[in-house]
């Protein structure tokens, strides 16, 4: 798979997962962090190198803790640039969280393929 595609692959896969996270289902519950890391893991799979894996990783956690804030944002908007603020720090605390779990994801793939 071409690098460019993964990373907008990943992009796109952090957005929806930001998304469905709000749904009845997973909304208010610790069930988010299983679907987030599984949805990482499984992106680790198709990424061959070690660059491609930190990109990709980085790339799915911040998109997915920037939908994942402003989409449950209730807030007014008095509040809104504190909130943004806060939105991008925990979004550079996802973005890591996203990369281990890319990269757990990668190292799988690799130990598959050794079998």
């Amino acid at each position: 798979m071409k690098p460019n595609l993964l990373l907008i692959i990943s992009g796109v896969v952090g957005i929806a997962c930001g998304l469905v996270s709000h749904t009845p289902f997973l909304e208010g519950q610790w069930l988010n962090l299983a679907v987030w890391g599984i949805v990482g893991i499984a992106l680790g799979l198709f990424t061959i190198g070690t660059r491609l894996t930190i990109w990709a990783g980085l790339v799915y956690g911040f998109c997915l803790s920037v939908t994942f804030l402003v989409s449950g944002f209730q807030g007014s908007a008095d509040k809104l640039p504190a909130f943004l603020l806060l939105t991008l720090v925990l979004s550079l605390v996802g973005a890591l969280g996203g990369l281990v779990t890319v990269y757990v994801g990668s190292r799988l793939r690799r130990l598959f393929h050794k079998a």
